[in-house]
């Protein structure tokens, strides 16, 4: 069994899916900041 599995898209346990929030967060305020 993979770790993978196990959690599944839990973003308790899904470290991927929390990075994936944060990188898309980030991403908006740059934009907001910048306009580009």
């Amino acid at each position: 069994m993979s770790l993978e599995a196990w959690s599944g898209k839990n973003p308790v346990t899904h470290v991927g899916k929390i990075n994936q929030i944060r990188a898309h967060e980030l991403s908006e305020k740059i934009h907001e900041e910048t306009g580009k």
